[in-house]
């Protein structure tokens, strides 16, 4: 499984998918697939010589009020040079 970190900058334009929600759809950037690359490409017929960086699936959303997710601060969930389990 290649690092998703490495792949940061695979889309120069990610705003060019912007045109997507006035037509009533949503989109995300996932790699939660990586884990299961192979599969995902028997399943959608990418061929071997091609690396899978992430997935962009596009759908009709249900409601149109959207707003930003509820998160804890980000100084509550991030480690510097170490690991540090919650709890």
């Amino acid at each position: 499984m290649v690092a998703a970190a490495a792949w940061g900058r695979s889309s120069r334009r990610p705003g060019a998918f912007c045109w997507h929600a006035s037509r009533g759809l949503g989109s995300v950037w996932t790699t939660l697939h990586l884990a299961r690359e192979r599969d995902v490409a028997d399943i959608l017929g990418i061929p071997d010589s091609v690396t899978q960086a992430a997935l962009f699936p596009v759908a009709y959303t249900v409601g149109t009020d959207f707003k930003p997710a509820v998160r804890p601060p980000a100084e509550t969930i991030t480690s510097w040079n170490t690991w540090v389990a919650d709890g």
